[in-house]
Order: C-alpha cells, then sequence, then structure tokens
C-alpha cells in the first residue's frame, strides 16, 4: 500500500533531488552571506521542509485510508458474489485491468434482475467468467459474446473458462486491433447479431489510442435491442469522460446513470 503510493508520488526520486539541491544552495551559501543572514536562512529552510514533510504526511494519511476503504468495500463484494456463485477452481489473480469486484457485483445483479438473452462484453476475463457461471447456475437462456484482442491472454481466458466448465456458454472472439473506418479498434468481421441485450465496454485498453472507446456506441448501436443496457467500466477516467461526453452529444436518446463504486461505472438505457 505505501510502496504503490511512494511509486506513484516519485516521493523518494524527489526527496533526493531536493535534498542534493538544498545541500549544494546550503554550501554555497556559507561562503557568500554572513553568519547572521544564513541563521535566518536556515530557519526559513527548516520551515519549508518541516512544511513540505507534514505535506506528504497528509498525503499519505489519505492515499492509506482510501485504499482501506476500498479494500473494504471490495471485500463486502466478494462475500456477496460468494453468496451468489459458489467455486469450485480459484479464480484468475486481479490486475489493474480487471473488472473490480463491486463493479462486478453489480453487474451480476444487473444480469439476475434483467435476465439478457444476449450479452456482448468488449474485454474478458473475470467478468466472462463470473457472468457465464451466473448463467449456468441459474439456467438462464442467455449467450455470452466475448471480444478479445490479444490472442495470447485470450487462450488463456478459454482455458479458465473450461476449467471452470462454462466454456459452452461463451463465444471468445479473438479480433486483434486494427485501423477502422471508426478509429484504431476492434477488427471485428461481419455483422453481429440482432437484439443485443447488455453491452458490456470494458476494452480496448487505454494505451491502445486516444478514446480508445469511443468506437462501441458507433458500431454496437444498431446491433442493441429496444430494452438494451449499456455498461462501461472505468467510467471516471479521463479518456472514458471524454468518451461519455461524445456518446451523450451524439446519442440523446440514450440516459446516463452513474454508478459511484471504486471505480465508477456509466450505465446507459434508452429514454
Amino acid at each position: 500500500m505505501i510502496a504503490d503510493f511512494i511509486k506513484g508520488k516519485r516521493i523518494l526520486l524527489a526527496a533526493l533531488i531536493s535534498g542534493i539541491a538544498i545541500a549544494a544552495i546550503y554550501a554555497g551559501l556559507q561562503y557568500l552571506i554572513p553568519d547572521t543572514q544564513l541563521y535566518m536562512l536556515t530557519g526559513l529552510l527548516v520551515a519549508w521542509l518541516t512544511g513540505l514533510l507534514l505535506l506528504m504526511w497528509r498525503e499519505l494519511h489519505v492515499h492509506i485510508r482510501k485504499q482501506t476503504l476500498e479494500r473494504h468495500r471490495w471485500q463486502e463484494a466478494w462475500d456477496g458474489i460468494r453468496d451468489i456463485l459458489t467455486f469450485y477452481h480459484p479464480l484468475p489473480p486481479s490486475t489493474t485491468f480487471t473488472i473490480a469486484p463491486d463493479a462486478a457485483l453489480y453487474l451480476l445483479r444487473h444480469i439476475m434482475e434483467q435476465q439478457p438473452r444476449l450479452i456482448v462484453e468488449l474485454g474478458g476475463g473475470l467478468s466472462t467468467i463470473l457472468m457465464a457461471k451466473l448463467i449456468k447456475s441459474k439456467g438462464f437462456d442467455t449467450r455470452i459474446i466475448t471480444i478479445e484482442s490479444d490472442a495470447v491472454y485470450g487462450e488463456a481466458l478459454r482455458k479458465e473458462l473450461q476449467q471452470h466448465g462454462v466454456e459452452d456458454l461463451t463465444d471468445l472472439r479473438i479480433c486483434p486491433i486494427e485501423p477502422t473506418s471508426l478509429g484504431t479498434w476492434y477488427s471485428i468481421a461481419g455483422n453481429m447479431p440482432k437484439d443485443i441485450d447488455l453491452l458490456l465496454i470494458d476494452g480496448p485498453p487505454k494505451a491502445v489510442a486516444k478514446d480508445s472507446r469511443y468506437p462501441a456506441f458507433p458500431f454496437f448501436e444498431k446491433y442493441l435491442s429496444a430494452d438494451a443496457s449499456v455498461i462501461a467500466d472505468d467510467a471516471d477516467r479521463p479518456d472514458m469522460l471524454r468518451t461519455i461526453s461524445r456518446w451523450q452529444q451524439k446519442y440523446t436518446q440514450w440516459n446516463t446513470e452513474w454508478v459511484r463504486l471504486s471505480r465508477t461505472i456509466a450505465v446507459f438505457r434508452r429514454g
């Protein structure tokens, strides 16, 4: 937790550079100014360093508190997921790209309430496994199409689905990222099935292109059913805020609901 904060804030590097700079300046000033003024300068430097340390301590305290609250929220979410699903095999390890547990719980509850017949997911992983297990355990008449850009990752996901006994519920399609008429995006060959009831946007990665997830709405809007829902993960990221703003301007018939979780998600429904 603290290591993540130090890495993110670059505290060690900043402290090292500041220390060297202050030592060099102080050593030089000893030869340039009288002792009285040097004492005053020393007092100012000590006050400045004290203020800097207090500020760093405050930021560290806020960061630790935020991480603690997030971990607590995630643990509660996992408890909720385990109340719905039973796991006989370990799930894949979480990464920064994995859907957050509270978002996953929201997704599962949404599926239980709406019982969509066709789900299309952009970017597979933990969410794919959880959705497929839910569909199997509840006996829903639901199909999942998962679009994944990385063949190696896609094959690993396929093995995970097999291990959990739900590979037959997911149509996993490998669609590399390529230049398209909508921008740099999934190279989806041919048409998609009509009447998609739930579109989950959790890919492609933001490193692919500026506003990399924007093409999702222009491509899939014509395939969505009348009562469809669109769920966009990571909605509070700067690139996603821009993307969602563009969607809202172009697709005015869709209403947006912001769901404030550990990572905000945006839910779209026709008005």
